[in-house]
């Protein structure tokens, strides 16, 4: 049997070990069933030993055994050996203390997989409203939730107020409630026999704060959201009259108020957070107002709301294929800053824009259609959206605009340095035109007036194929630096008011890195400047991605410490150590100890050779 232990196979013919094998098969676990059978608790501990039901394991071949179910990583982590997948299913059976998920492992044999993972997955779900699921071996398996949870189907009115600033009505639940007492929710509850969600919601919200239905414009629902209680939740939108009277349910409801819906779907505003619940830590967000705390369920949906609307509305535009997102949501995200707007640009005609997000119960708003824009209102705030064009006339203030398919000739008509590039609305993968927009620029002689040493595009092409290849995203001042003769980056500077930062940028990038190796010369000129004249010249910059200047590890008390007097001669001996230390590659605090103290021991030594030299010329 597998747990025996193993023999010593010298001497045994290759018949008598292959039936050695057939005897020291894994037990067929499906045909043994006892009357007290039942789960089994297994643990790791950190330092390996195996536990059953608390006690520790001594038996190398039972924990040999075990170990084709279960293994510890190095890092903590519990794997189940066998892949979850078609056929080993994970399932999550009902359990008074909640869903209890089980893995499928060989024959009659489930895993009771960790709690710890069930919860994992609940709080993939508050924070993803894409079905949750698993990957093994490279596949991804989408989850039921509702398999075997029996979820209790449930709906909420999301009413958005019609004012300038449109804002969320909310209520705080009575304390004398059984369940979420007190706290912050939509108006809502469980569906009723023959109702669908947004019958329920009107329904909740006329009973719960007097709402009318009438008076609620439905444009729309989103995915249901699953609750760790065990309800399916169905968010409804709707619109509804400014300043409507409101009466809140007693027995319900403790008060009623709004909040602007633009705060509610601030990014900034989501704070992710986390609690105990029943023993393990659950993460949720939540977002505050004035005195008032939103959290949970609530808060989730009104995160799944904004991310919803923006996939129906590039959903509805055609995809990626017809619909990018461009301009100073590209820019900004690529400089590690938050966007203060989203635009969108398409090849879709206005019209066929409009009827499009009309079809889709997408609020439209013609703004510009003369231009080509169209604002879509979106819970989380407007989009524009603006057909592709190429500039036919200007007199300098307006242009004369004509609608294109062509993204490079909409591109050209737009600003030099960051604004012609264009993201995938879905990946956020960005479509790099400035190469071509530039030499557009010049053929049209559009860079003459203000910028007449830029006459040819080649330099920035090969710039951009090099920051493809490294993964590094483009910089409008290192392009820049292609454009131009290297003799009239300071004047350039100066013409396009560039920062001292970015000037001195201009100026150093077409100087070359030098022969002290890309990490060094980062040290000392700083990370971007660095990478912009490896990139200009053509050098492997891979050295300094992932990677931080450090911080020389010792400092002038430490000399001083060492016997040196305070003054010039520490500086001298500090720059000293620095040297050596770039030198070496940056080497850790121990390495820099012996740097110095060889280093003090020298400057200590000549200055003793110094003090007998003048004390000797002093006689003389």
């Amino acid at each position: 049997m597998p747990m025996e232990e193993l023999p010593d196979l010298a001497g045994l013919s290759l018949a008598e070990i292959a039936t050695l094998v057939e005897q020291r098969r894994l037990p067929p676990v499906e045909q043994w069933n006892p009357a007290h059978c039942g789960d089994s608790e297994m643990r790791i501990a950190r330092d390996g030993t195996w536990f059953h039901q608390g006690s520790p394991i001594g038996r190398q071949t039972m924990v040999r055994l075990f170990s084709t179910i279960l293994r510890r990583e190095e890092d903590g982590r519990y794997v189940l050996v066998t892949p979850a997948g078609p056929d080993h299913p994970l399932r999550f059976a009902t359990s008074e203390d909640g869903p209890r998920p089980y893995l499928h492992v060989r024959g009659g044999l489930e895993a009771l997989v960790a709690r710890p993972v069930y919860y994992d997955l609940a709080e993939r779900a508050l924070a993803d409203p894409e079905q949750p699921g698993i990957w093994s071996d490279g596949a991804f398996f989408p989850l039921d939730m509702t398999a075997d949870a029996d979820l209790t189907p449930a709906a909420v009115l999301i009413a958005v107020t019609d004012r300038p600033r449109p804002g969320v009505i909310l209520t705080q639940r009575t304390d004398t409630l059984r369940n979420h007492a007190g706290q912050v929710a939509f108006p809502g509850g469980r569906l009723d026999p023959g109702e669908d969600p947004v019958t329920a919601a009107l329904r909740e919200a006329e009973e719960e704060v007097a709402l009318p239905r009438a008076l609620v414009d439905v444009i729309g629902s989103i995915a249901p959201y699953r609750t760790v209680t065990g309800f399916a939740v169905t968010p409804v939108v709707g619109v509804v009259p400014a300043d409507v009277p409101l009466v809140p349910s007693e027995a319900e409801v403790a008060s009623v108020f709004e909040v602007p819906l633009d705060h509610l779907l601030d990014p900034a505003q989501q704070v992710e957070a986390s609690a105990e619940w029943r023993g393990q830590t659950r993460h949720f967000y939540e977002i505050r107002w004035q005195d008032r705390r939103i959290w949970g369920a609530t808060a989730a949906m009104l995160v799944n709301l904004a991310r919803e609307g923006f996939a129906a509305l590039i959903e509805a535009l055609g995809g990626p294929d017809q619909t990018r997102l461009v301009g100073g949501v590209v820019r900004d995200t690529l400089l590690g800053l938050d966007p203060a707007d989203v635009d969108l640009a398409t090849r879709l005609l206005p019209d066929d824009v409009l009827a499009r997000l009309k079809a889709a119960g997408i609020r439209a708003v013609p703004t510009g259609i003369a231009h080509g824009t169209v604002t879509a209102v979106l819970p989380s705030g407007p989009i524009e959206v603006t057909t592709l064009r190429h500039d036919v006339s200007t007199d300098g203030r307006h242009a004369v605009v004509a609608f294109t398919d062509a993204w490079d000739e909409d591109a050209a008509r737009r600003d030099f340095t960051m604004n012609a590039l264009y993201a995938d609305p879905v990946t956020g993968a960005v479509f790099d035109s400035a190469v071509r927009v530039v030499k557009l620029m010049i053929d049209h002689g559009i860079f003459r007036a203000v910028l007449p040493e830029i006459v040819d595009a080649t330099p920035l092409a090969e710039l951009a194929e090099r920051e493809a290849a490294a993964g590094i995203a483009p910089d409008a001042i290192r392009r820049l630096a292609t454009l131009i003769p290297p003799a009239a980056a300071e004047s350039v500077g100066a013409r396009l008011k560039l920062s001292n930062a970015d000037r001195k940028r201009l100026c150093a990038a077409p100087q070359g890195p030098g022969e002290e190796g890309p990490r060094a010369l980062a040290y000392r000129v700083g990370m971007a400047s660095a990478i912009d004249r490896l990139l200009l010249s053509g050098e492997d910059v891979s050295a300094l991605q992932e990677w931080t200047p450090p911080a020389l590890p010792i400092g002038g008390g430490a000399l001083v410490a060492r016997g040196l007097l305070k003054g010039p001669q520490v500086a001298a001996v500090l720059r000293a150590i620095e040297t050596r230390w770039i030198a070496e590659g940056f080497p850790p605090a121990d390495r820099v100890d012996q740097i110095a103290d060889a280093a003090v021991e020298d400057a200590l030594a000549a200055r003793i050779v110094d003090s007998a030299s003048t004390a000797s010329s002093g006689r003389a």
